[in-house]
């Protein structure tokens, strides 16, 4: 559907207006000025009438012939007066002016039998008629009173021609007004609409848009323009920006391609050092193997060799003290003790090895922990022997019930005991088990030498002890703590230590009880 201009509009609009005005003033305005004339000049004649006829029945009451005079030159002084006539109560014409028609006679005697006062008009006159009240004379006779309607028509004809003048001089104004307008505001609008299609096509030359005007129209050119003008703006800062993100673009393109090529390079050394990597853990792998295979192989051989040294050194010291002297004797508790401890130390690097294999099992079942403890003091009473330690336990009251490996739950609570009386000088090891949160728990407690916490955190690892110095001093392989961490997680539980150098070690194991066994 095609659009309409705002300028077709607006001269349709002052069309419309000036038409409906001049159609208004041409049609309407004379009609109803005529029925108004009309209107009014029948009410005046009908009360002139009435008036009259009021007036003529005094005079002719009292048959006065100066005051009858009077009336009528009253009468005949009506303007536009044409003549009028009086009739008795019989209907007979009693007295009437110069040139009234015979016609009137039948009109008088219409009105007569009717009775009331009307009006009509007839060949170019208007006529009313009124009764004429008569007291002394029988009946009511009749006053027929008559005017001219050219006066009425020449009235009527000065409006049709003054609304026709008004009409015209209305369209006259009505084309003036549109030129005036059109020239003031519709090519204005007519430019800036065509300055606002050229900037919406992308062309942002110099807008120039005539306007005469001062008011809103002048603000809006004004406006428009200064968009323009920004938007000429903006559109070189956007192709400025464009060309410098190109720039950027190609920059950042070349760098990540110089990127992906080394990535090429660091993905080909990379594919080249996990195949050497894989090369090397293969040959660890296979390393491993044989490590098993070679404790697997050496601890039998270690083991046939230790059993009978430390069974012949047994006997030996079976035999009565008197067949051997007493140098022989400590000798053969010398051999006898390292013997156990060698093979310990055999059992221990085997057990690390099948926990690292993932091929150790533990025989888990429902123990009382409280019982191994008590084998434990004895152990620790052992090892103290006439030391200057004080070894502080005392067997709860109390019962529980935990799920592991007794030989391995008493293997861990020895190791962690005798480390504590193995690092301690002088002073006492503290054993107290107790029940917290649904777990048993042991604390092992020294006044030894303490730890860092740096030596903490190498505690657990296999073959660490905190120095050369420990080693050399105390001896060991640095095996039992990892072990018993490792035990302690195969039967769920745990280990955690604390410890101030110089002033002694904390270790805390916890195991969960068996529901309902406290």
């Amino acid at each position: 559907m095609a659009s309409i201009s705002i300028k077709t509009k607006l001269t349709f609009a002052i069309a419309a207006i000036v038409v409906s005005f001049a159609a208004f003033n041409v049609y309407y305005m004379p009609s109803r000025v005529e029925k108004q004339l009309t209107s009014m000049s029948v009410e005046s004649l009908k009360q002139t009438a009435e008036i009259a006829s009021h007036a003529i029945a005094a005079t002719m009451e009292a048959n006065r012939q100066t005051d009858k005079e009077k009336v009528w030159q009253g009468i005949e002084g009506i303007p536009s007066f044409a003549f009028c006539a009086v009739y008795d109560g019989t209907g007979r014409r009693v007295e009437a002016t110069e040139g009234c028609p015979e016609w009137v006679d039948e009109l008088a005697e219409k009105a007569k039998n009717d009775q009331v006062s009307e009006t009509t008009s007839r060949e170019g006159f208007l006529i009313a008629t009124s009764p004429i009240p008569l007291r002394r004379r029988s009946g009511e006779g009749l006053l027929v009173l008559c005017v001219y309607t050219s006066d009425i028509q020449k009235v009527f004809d000065a409006n049709v021609q003054f609304a026709s003048i008004l009409g015209i001089s209305s369209l006259v104004l009505g084309v003036i007004g549109s030129l005036y307008i059109g020239s003031r505001y519709t090519r204005p609008l007519l430019e800036l609409n065509e300055a606002a299609q050229q900037v919406a096509a992308g062309q942002f030359e110099e807008v120039h848009i005539n306007v005469r005007t001062r008011d809103e129209l002048a603000v809006l050119v004004k406006s428009f323009q200064r968009m323009t003008q920004n938007l000429k703006t903006n559109r070189d800062e956007i192709e400025r920006q464009q060309r410098l993100l190109e720039f950027r673009v190609q920059e950042r393109t070349r760098q990540l391609m110089e990127t992906i090529w080394e990535l090429e390079d660091i993905k080909a050394n990379l594919e080249e050092l996990v195949q050497e990597r894989t090369r090397d853990y293969q040959k660890l792998q296979q390393a491993d193997q044989m490590k098993d295979e070679f404790l697997a192989n050496i601890s039998h051989e270690l083991r046939t060799p230790l059993n009978a040294v430390i069974g012949f050194s047994g006997l030996l010291m079976q035999e009565e003290k008197t067949s051997l002297p007493d140098e022989v004797q400590e000798d053969l508790k010398i051999i006898y003790q390292n013997g156990r401890n060698l093979l310990d130390m055999v059992e221990t690097i085997l057990d690390l090895s099948k926990m690292q294999a993932g091929k150790f099992e533990l025989e888990l079942k429902k123990i009382d922990p409280i019982q191994i403890l008590e084998e434990v003091k004895t152990v620790a009473l052992g090892l103290i022997l006439d030391r200057p330690i004080k070894l502080i336990y005392s067997a709860p009251s109390w019962t529980a019930t935990v799920e592991g490996d007794s030989v391995r739950l008493k293997q861990i609570l020895v190791n962690l005991v005798g480390n504590s009386i193995k690092f301690t000088v002088e002073g006492e090891v503290e054993i107290t088990p107790y029940i917290e949160s649904g777990n048993f728990k042991v604390l092992v407690r020294d006044t030894g030498i303490g730890m860092t916490e740096e030596e903490i955190q190498r505690l657990f690892q296999p073959f660490q002890q905190v120095d050369g110095s420990i080693t050399r001093r105390f001896g060991g392989t640095g095996l039992g703590l990892t072990i018993s961490k490792r035990l302690l997680e195969l039967m769920n539980g745990q280990v955690s230590v604390s410890s101030t150098k110089g002033l002694g070690t904390s270790f805390t194991i916890e195991i969960p009880l068996v529901a309902g066994s406290t």
